[in-house]
């Protein structure tokens, strides 16, 4: 019954003053079916959800889901940065911590509470927890230059995927470091046959972040462009023309 009532709430659309409070209470519920139903609906809610959302991440069996939906709803959802900080220290789940860490990456934070976060993070013992840190440095740009000189300790990392990983980073950061160049490109160049799509595309895209710099890729995006995956194809004819100095 409570299920149904979740997703009836939604249905009936009452308003925010009906619908809040009730889905707030039902993500207490120790069923958690109850719990994901108030979750999607929530997610139909869109940004009027945002307060809820951040009082649920104090329930340990949303937090996964909630992650989920900060993160499709992006960097209309900044004000959850607090509570998705302090829901990652109080986590001990590790995919619940990863999700956290993704979540953050996707409202695009700035600070150094984020940036020390994921400083931290990528020297974590689980590899989920050090990619995901990767990708909020990444994700946060120059502002977060106190974090090369540990992802830089990962450039000759045996795994190749972490390698690259922090090397995109650290491309996002500062893409004239000679050693990003140096070491980058040729761990772009290999990921882009990675098994993986989303892998292929976030290296194309990072060898076009190096622009003219990435000339030595050009050969190897040539190839990419005819990959059977349109998303990748297309990120490395992008990659190519700016790499080239072509304009479309």
């Amino acid at each position: 019954v409570r299920r149904m009532a979740a997703q009836a709430l939604l249905d009936l659309r009452p308003g925010g003053q009906i619908t809040l409070p009730a889905l707030e209470a039902a993500l207490t519920n120790s069923d958690p079916e109850v719990v994901n139903d108030a979750l999607i609906a929530l997610n139909g809610l869109g940004d009027d959800a945002i307060p809820v959302l951040i009082k649920a991440l104090d329930y340990p069996a949303a937090r996964s889901n909630v992650a989920e939906l900060i993160q499709q709803l992006g960097p209309a959802a900044v004000a959850t940065v607090p509570a998705l900080l302090r829901a990652y220290q109080n986590e001990t789940d590790i995919d619940t911590r990863t999700g956290l860490l993704f979540a953050l990456a996707e409202v695009g934070p700035k600070g150094k509470e984020v940036i020390d976060l994921a400083i931290k993070g990528s020297d974590d013992e689980d590899e989920g927890i050090r990619y995901a840190s990767f990708y909020v440095l990444g994700q946060i740009g120059p502002e977060a230059m106190a974090a090369t000189d540990v992802l830089k300790s990962h450039l000759d990392d045996e795994d190749q995927y972490y390698a690259a990983t922090a090397a995109w980073a650290l491309a996002r950061i500062d893409e004239d470091d000679p050693e990003v160049v140096a070491k980058g490109i040729p761990l772009f160049i290999a990921a882009l046959k990675s098994p993986k799509p989303f892998v292929r595309h976030e290296a194309a895209d990072s060898l076009a972040e190096l622009g003219p710099l990435a000339k030595s890729a050009l050969p190897a995006l040539q190839e990419a462009a005819k990959d059977h995956d349109p998303s990748v194809a297309e990120a490395a004819q992008q990659a190519i023309e700016k790499i080239s100095g072509m304009v479309r």
